[in-house]
């Protein structure tokens, strides 16, 4: 073998080596933008939930109220201990009732005729949430507090 080709085969290899080195730099740094994505993509997802968490509550109460909006047919009251609020709707001289509350983790919703006893288990899940307290304050005014702080006031017409 004579030198010229002895040197053409050691740059071969270190050529090689080169573009491998290239390619594992370049593999790394894809790998990290990727990572570093996913975080900032979980962070606003986690972020977006905890703000329609906050709102879809209020946003909700406020149309279970807006469409019975009638003194007397919206209250807050207590449902087996727990802190609810009452809608009474009259369908062919019978009353119904629905009750809204929270339980076990979730802001749930049960509808029955007025003189029937339920258990809070029965109510169906609507939305997850931790806490709501419901207050009447006089005057037509209802107002919720939700786990994340939020406070829902409504006045409803006499």
């Amino acid at each position: 073998m004579d030198i010229n080709q002895q040197d053409s085969h050691i740059g071969g290899k270190s050529g090689i080596a080169a573009a491998l080195m290239v390619f594992c730099v370049f593999t790394v740094s894809v790998l990290t933008v990727l990572i570093m994505g996913v975080g900032a993509y979980n962070s606003i997802t986690d972020a977006s939930r905890e703000s329609y968490d906050a709102t879809a509550v209020s946003a909700f109460l406020w149309t279970k109220t807006k469409n019975y909006d009638e003194a007397g047919r919206v209250y807050a009251g207590e449902f087996h201990g727990i802190p609810a609020l009452y809608v009474e709707e009259e369908f062919s001289g019978v009353t119904y009732l629905t009750v809204i509350y929270q339980y076990e983790g979730f802001l749930r919703e049960i509808f029955f005729e007025q003189g029937y006893q339920h258990i809070p288990e029965q109510g169906i899940p609507v939305l997850a949430s931790d806490a709501v307290l419901f207050e009447n304050l006089g005057g037509g005014m209802i107002k919720a507090t939700t786990d994340s702080g939020e406070v829902f006031l409504t006045r409803l017409r006499g």
